[in-house]
């Protein structure tokens, strides 16, 4: 009975989703507005990010020994995860469309069990992530399809988890495609906008600004672009230096659209000099500890800490609170970025004399204070995510973080969180020589290294000598001198030199004899001399004659030769 409630079982969740697939394929046969689709065709197996105008990236920071998560065979392939793996796509815009969808195609094989998962987000003008659909074990291929959206911007997740279940086949799935569409039309424009950067929108130590380029099908458009940090253009190709989305909104007199592009960067390996993430009891004002901190505040508001982060509240309109940081120390660090969290609560204001504000600024080497992230009004829409600001490739021997703010209202709350300041560490360079050139030895190994893994080495030496390698073989004698440079362009340059020596004197050598051979004496004493220390002696003569000695006696007439030799050389 049991076998065969399961196979009725199995029988019906077949048709189940060969229902829900034929509902899809006949919802999207043809869309009246095809914001964009999205897929992965022609890129690399291995791939884990593309930064397209239509781009995405994925998210392994919580699986344990995947044995795959990335583009293979023209899909997102993710087996045995071992945790949860999250795809993101950019933030795409949806400037211009009303009542539009998103939909994610998604593929499952394997002995899949009812815990290994695939969920669909979306989340609208930067919110909240919200679920649309969800499918455990092995449900075949479906195309999840979003309810109606509304917003400017959206960006779709998935997450997918599956594990090694012990099955007969591993477990699989898939993401097959994406896409954001009207279903039903009309579009409300007819302009279409595409966004690029150079350098494939990569942040670079070599490359550490990039210029943006938005193409319109339209003459003599209007351009405005935004992105982190409150940037903003009206420029055609404008250009930046900080990593996130960029978003350009493109206008003429039939209407307007948008198109997004996600800058990421990559400067090496950064290690988290500094973070304050405010796990202090509620009131707190200061802090002394290993991350030390001091308020400033002639309000009778709250300037504290409250539940793990820091709070403003109704510092009134002629007051505002100052946190300063410590003096952190960055002199062996290069690139070094601040970042931090910040959140708002209640009806903020952006103008007047209930301006609501909070600005952040860092000072280098106790030098001038530089506001790097200007605020005012609500954070993100109020959003729980907040909105995270910072700033990079600093560079000096110290930096000082200090927030300035102030809300106007009792019912109005800033909060900030996890100060955090990361840095590449500084390259260094060892170099030695095993050995000395001489006669016996005619080369010798020079060992280069450095603490730093991430690195590139340089050699240079006698007579054009070259090599791209951390060890060396040489020859010849000299001075020879490896640099090492950080592998990603980051950092500093670090220089080591060596000597390499030889010794390849020949030693000195003089011979005689002390008396004649005669009747009467019937031998005489052979005389070796070298003023060259602990050389050893070979002498040779008549009838195979040989002594070490330095000094043998000797019975036979004849001619006699001395060899010297330094064991040194």
């Amino acid at each position: 009975m049991k076998t065969i409630y399961t196979t009725l079982f199995l029988l019906k969740s077949y048709i189940l989703s060969i229902g829900l697939l034929l509902l899809t394929i006949q919802m999207r046969a043809s869309p009246d507005c095809p914001i964009l689709n999205g897929d992965f065709h022609g890129l690399s197996s291995g791939t884990t990010s593309d930064s397209n105008a239509t781009g995405w990236y994925l998210d392994a920071s919580d699986l344990n020994n995947p044995l795959f998560f990335a583009v293979k065979s023209n899909r997102i392939h993710a087996e045995h995860l071992g945790g949860e793996g999250v795809w993101y796509s950019e933030v795409f815009s949806a400037e211009g469309y009303s009542d539009f969808q998103v939909s994610v195609k998604i593929h499952s094989e394997g002995d899949m069990n009812s815990s290994e998962y695939a969920r669909m987000y979306y989340k609208i003008d930067g919110g909240p992530e919200v679920l649309f659909a969800q499918r455990t074990g092995n449900f075949g291929t479906i195309d999840f399809i979003s309810p109606f959206l509304n917003g400017s911007t959206v960006q779709i997740i998935v997450k997918l988890y599956n594990y090694d279940n012990g099955g007969s086949q591993t477990s699989k799935y898939h993401i097959e495609k994406y896409a954001v569409f009207k279903e039903d039309g009309p579009c409300n424009s007819s302009i279409s906008v595409s966004a690029t950067a150079t350098n494939g929108g990569i942040l670079t130590c070599t490359n550490p600004s990039l210029t943006l380029s938005a193409n319109s099908n339209v003459s003599n458009p209007t351009y405005s672009w935004t992105g982190p940090n409150n940037f903003s253009s009206s420029l055609q190709n404008p250009v930046i230096s900080i990593p996130g989305t960029y978003t350009v909104k493109v206008t003429d007199s039939s209407g307007s659209t948008s198109a997004s592009i996600l800058i990421t960067e990559n400067k090496g390996i950064s290690e988290i000099i500094w973070l304050e993430e405010f796990n202090l009891s509620t009131g707190t004002t200061s802090d002394s500890g290993s991350t030390a901190w001091t308020t400033q505040n002639t309000s009778s508001g709250g300037f504290h800490v409250k539940d793990n982060r820091f709070k403003v509240n109704n510092t009134g309109k002629d007051n505002k609170g100052i946190w300063t940081s410590e003096s952190i120390d960055i002199s062996d660090k290069t690139n070094v970025k601040i970042s931090l969290n910040l959140y708002s609560t209640g009806d903020m204001e952006t103008n007047g004399d209930g301006l609501d504000f909070i600005d952040i600024y860092y000072k280098l080497d106790d030098g001038q204070k530089i506001r790097f992230s200007k605020n005012s009004g609500s954070i993100n829409g109020n959003s729980t995510s907040g909105k995270e600001v910072s700033i990079g490739s600093l560079n000096g021997s110290s930096l000082q973080i200090i927030v300035k703010s102030r809300t106007t209202h009792s019912s109005e709350f800033y909060y900030f969180d996890n100060v955090k300041v990361v840095g590449i560490s500084t390259v260094d360079a060892t170099a030695f020589v095993d050995g000395e050139l001489s006669c016996i030895n005619n080369s010798v190994i020079i060992t280069g290294g450095s603490s730093d893994n991430h690195v590139n080495y340089t050699w240079t030496g006698p007579n054009g000598f070259t090599a791209n390698t951390k060890n060396i073989n040489v020859s010849e004698p000299g001075d020879y001198t490896l640099e090492v440079t950080p592998n990603n362009g980051c950092g500093n340059t670090a220089n080591a030199m060596v000597t390499v020596t030889q010794d390849i004197t020949v030693p000195n050598v003089s011979a005689s004899v002390d008396g004649t051979l005669s009747c009467s004496s019937g031998s005489a004493t052979l005389r070796g001399n070298s003023t060259t220390p602990n050389v050893t002696y070979l002498w040779t003569g008549p009838n195979n004659f040989s002594s070490s000695l330095q000094n043998p006696t000797v019975s036979q007439t004849g001619n006699y030769s001395l060899t010297v030799t330094n064991p040194n050389n």
